[in-house]
């Protein structure tokens, strides 16, 4: 081997060998904490199965092989060295051992309470036990107190140390997935292995002190691991992608995680752009995905390709970054590839909040707009429409909320009529948002004129008059399933914004506030039904009505609802929905007949028709 290679040392050992050393810490490049039942469950079965052979036979040389721990090793006395492969195994033992200490500790203070020579004997015992554990977990700093051994990864570090220093790991600061499932493990390790039923609860202080010491033996020398070390950083990136190629494939992210660190190694801004990385992968893992996608999209104009993690980030690393290595030309390569990785690191970070407001239908802008935040939710939640999240990322960051909350509108009305009601392929929508987020990402402005006007062409396209008019009537039959019930009562929420002028009203019932309600009813209190059956799921026999109109009004006749309605006026109450007081105050009697021009529901429903076809236009209303 040359000698400017830093060799590769591996060898067999166990936890006492690797935590009489030097202090050791997770690195940026390395993903958050993330073992979940299957993989503690396993951990637990494995020491209770050691734990129970040296209880059998204490002089056994039982050992169980616990896998690989990859390090770089520490350059400078006193630095720790960093894991490349392990950081689960390091993570899972040495919290099961400050779990361990401290219930010795609790195990001692609950026999310091008795008297005799017994219980100093137990003591002494525990004292001994608790001193040599403390030994291994913490490293006494000169001219300061003890640190951790073993630093684990920034996501969990707060809960960790709580634990480690005999607390319950309830950390406020400490919610997204990794802590959470810290915690959850501590509490099965607890419960299953350290208190285990049968060992430990309802014993003798004697035995007690025995199961723990087995445990202790368990941990530190009997589960073997292969120790590998070097001391290049380079050879150490190469070992992580090549060992964590098995088992769980790792995320994009944490593919490109891994390639920027290598790039930015020894750079002044590595742990700053290491820190907002991990931001960016440390929770769910879909969500960290999917916000990868559509600031791939938001960037590039193009899609990220099929969810592949290794494929995934070379295009990342292509087109994003300009990764000079991946360049079909030079041409085509960034001038300085850390300058561009800075940069859009810092962009990533700073546009995930306001992604994450989008992607759960919530208003991203810090002065709350209760129509724009109606919008919004419409499109994204109630809609499901998360195509133009690239698009609407962009305009969130560059336009003004009044010119937002415009877009957002104009592409919600295109969706419901466009998708939710023709059922036409979403392909050539999403060229047309391509086509604007490019223009945005460009100059920071967008001419909304434009986007309605491509947006309306392609309805008079494909999408037009007559097929939505058709394709409502076919669509909107009301049946029990909550989808078309949604369907309807959007349908005929967006008409009522519509009621009284081209312009929405701006101080809009929110959606959720309203159900459905049969004009005509279905079964009918008064046991006479006004309408036909073949008209009373039509949409024309429908309104909204709030919860309470809807209870106060539900199954009584047409005749008996206006009664009632007369009462509620003297009251001073009046109808909410605008859409449903008009259909009331205009019709005195409600009727089905073979004749279109006498059928109330048939003369309801052309009205609903003609108000759809001018509200669900692109380019319809002042906003």
């Amino acid at each position: 081997m040359p000698a400017n290679i830093n060799p590769i040392e591996a060898s067999a050992t166990h936890f006492s060998n690797i935590l009489s050393g030097g202090p050791i810490a997770v690195p940026s490049l390395q993903r958050p904490f993330d073992w979940h039942d299957e993989q503690v469950k396993d951990f637990i079965y494995d020491i209770n199965r050691l734990v129970g052979r040296i209880k059998e036979n204490p002089g056994s040389l039982a050992e169980h092989l616990f896998g690989t721990i990859v390090l770089i090793s520490a350059e400078n006395f006193g630095r720790p060295s960093m894991v490349v492969d392990g950081q689960q195994r390091l993570t899972t033992v040495t919290l099961t051992l400050g779990l361990l200490e401290n219930e010795m500790k609790l195990l001692k203070n609950e026999v310091a309470l008795r008297e005799g020579p017994q219980a100093a004997a137990i003591e002494n015992t525990l004292s001994g036990y608790i001193a040599a554990l403390h030994n291994l977990l913490w490293t006494q700093v000169m001219m300061g107190d003890a640190v951790l051994k073993f630093t684990p990864s920034p996501e969990i570090y707060k809960t960790y140390f709580d634990y480690m220093t005999g607390g319950n790991g309830q950390v406020a600061e400490e919610m997204l997935q990794p802590a959470r499932a810290l915690r959850t493990m501590a509490a099965k390790i607890k419960d299953a292995l350290i208190r285990h039923s049968d060992w430990y609860e309802n014993q003798e202080s004697v035995e007690k002190i025995r199961h723990l010491d087995r445990v202790k033996d368990a941990l530190l020398e009997r589960l073997l691991v292969v120790l590998v070390s070097t001391g290049s950083p380079e050879s150490g990136y190469e070992l992580f992608e090549v060992l964590n190629a098995r088992g769980e494939e790792l995320s994009a992210l944490a593919l490109i995680k891994t390639w920027i660190m290598a790039q930015l190694a020894l750079h002044p801004e590595e742990k700053s752009v290491a820190e907002k990385f991990r931001n960016l992968s440390n929770d769910d893992k879909d969500k960290q995905h999917a916000y990868l996608e559509d600031y791939f999209k938001a960037r590039i104009f193009s899609d990220l390709g099929p969810k592949n993690a290794k494929l995934n980030s070379r295009r990342v690393r292509q087109y994003l970054f300009k990764d000079p290595v991946l360049q079909d030309n030079e041409a085509d390569a960034s001038n300085d590839i850390k300058e561009s990785i800075i940069s859009h690191v810092n962009t990533m970070s700073t546009w995930a909040p306001t992604w994450a407001e989008l992607d759960g239908g919530s208003w991203p802008y810090k002065e709350l707009d209760h129509f724009g935040a109606q919008r919004v939710t419409a499109l994204i939640k109630t809609l499901k429409h998360s195509l133009p999240l690239p698009l609407l990322l962009q305009a969130s960051i560059h336009l003004p909320p009044t010119e937002f909350i415009s877009l957002v509108h104009a592409i919600e009305k295109t969706f419901f009529r466009y998708k939710t009601i023709c059922g036409r392929q979403a392909g050539k929508l999403d060229e047309i948002y391509l086509k604007f987020t490019r223009i945005l990402d460009t100059n920071h402005r967008l001419d909304l004129t434009m986007v309605k006007s491509k947006l309306q062409e392609l309805l008079d396209e494909l999408a037009p008059d007559n097929l939505f008019t058709i394709s409502l009537y076919e669509k909107l039959q009301y049946d029990s399933s909550s989808q078309t019930s949604q369907k309807i009562k959007y349908f005929l929420w967006m008409l009522d914004l519509y009621q009284a002028n081209p312009r929405p009203a701006m101080l809009a019932v929110d959606l959720n506030s309203f159900s459905i309600e049969h004009v005509g009813p279905q079964n009918p209190e008064e046991g006479v039904r006004e309408i036909l059956e073949g008209d009373v799921n039509r949409i024309g026999n429908l309104c909204i009505l709030t919860a309470a109109e809807n209870r106060r009004l539900s199954n009584h006749s047409f005749s008996m609802k206006l009664e009632m309605i007369e009462e509620m006026k003297l009251n001073d109450e009046i109808i909410t929905a605008k859409i449903s007081r008009r259909l009331f105050d205009e019709n005195k009697e409600w009727k089905s007949s073979a004749d279109p021009k006498l059928n109330s529901v048939d003369i309801h429903e052309n009205n609903l028709f003609q108000l759809a076809l001018q509200v669900f236009r692109a380019d319809s209303g002042a906003i």
